[in-house]
């Protein structure tokens, strides 16, 4: 779940995310929608 100060970038570098930022955005491009910059505090993510 995403929380407060959180961005895409943090959270692929905390999981991982083989790809960084840009693979996490483009498995969660529905739910974070068309700017990822902005993302929802509270949102699930998928972590590929």
């Amino acid at each position: 779940m995403v929380r407060k100060g959180e961005s895409l970038s943090v959270i692929a570098q905390r999981y991982l995310v083989k790809g960084g930022w840009p693979a996490l955005y483009r498995a969660n491009r529905q739910t974070v929608g068309n700017n990822p910059d902005l993302i929802n505090v509270g949102a699930r993510l998928r972590i590929p």
